[in-house]
């Protein structure tokens, strides 16, 4: 399945919206400032809703180092629905022998995000349920008004959810720009990944089989 994220707004107040094929909205996003935590509604047709909160003030979601600096998933009952927070995979017996990588939990399941930089064709973040690959999302390198774009090519309607998340948080995370107010910009994001491990994470056979399957 083959789905397009953009963010719609930007600045202070925030939303990204995810469209299917047919371009309607299958996901809507939206972020208001709020002093001293960060907190995004996430809006599916089937009105099974969430939030992705972080407030490392906050212990009532776990008082653990871990706990308070992941962003956690909350159902519309204010439960605790899964996480999202950075890890790092070491590669060798030296620190700087590694790579960063998501550790993703979501409706008692463990997933594993990466993030692989294409150099001038964008970057691949490419989610993992154990040693399968369900989502690889591609963010578009030119960036317009501080709106980021993304061309996300997922297994099956079951990981929307989980993969919408992670491309939201990723962005808010890293490509936020709060604060920025330009009549226009025109930007591009290059990154281009040089460890072999977290290079093989990314797959391009599993976006042409998406794009096969969606013909």
């Amino acid at each position: 399945m083959i789905y397009n994220l953009k963010q719609v707004k930007t600045n202070f107040d925030m939303q990204w919206i995810v469209q299917d094929a047919t371009n309607n909205i299958v996901c809507n996003a939206t972020c208001p400032l709020k002093i001293g935590k960060f907190e995004v509604f996430m809006q599916y047709p089937d009105n099974i809703n969430y939030a992705l909160y972080y407030n490392p003030l906050d212990a009532s979601y776990g008082g653990k180092i871990k706990d308070r600096l992941s962003f956690k998933i909350i159902n519309e009952n204010k439960e605790l629905a899964g996480r999202l927070v950075g890890a790092t995979q070491k590669t060798g017996k030296f620190f700087w022998q590694g790579y960063q990588y998501y550790d993703i939990s979501f409706g008692n399941k463990n997933y594993a995000g990466y993030e692989v930089g294409l150099g001038t064709d964008g970057i691949a973040l490419c989610l993992y349920e154990n040693d399968t690959i369900v989502a690889t999302i591609i963010k578009n390198p030119r960036v317009v008004n501080f709106r980021d774009e993304y061309k996300m090519y997922v297994l099956s309607e079951e990981y929307l959810k989980i993969a919408s998340m992670f491309v939201v948080y990723y962005d808010a995370l890293k490509f936020a720009n709060l604060g920025e107010i330009k009549l226009y910009s025109e930007t591009y994001t290059i990154l281009l990944t040089h460890n072999k491990e977290l290079k093989s994470k990314y797959d391009p056979s599993f976006i042409n089989r998406m794009i096969n399957s969606a013909s």
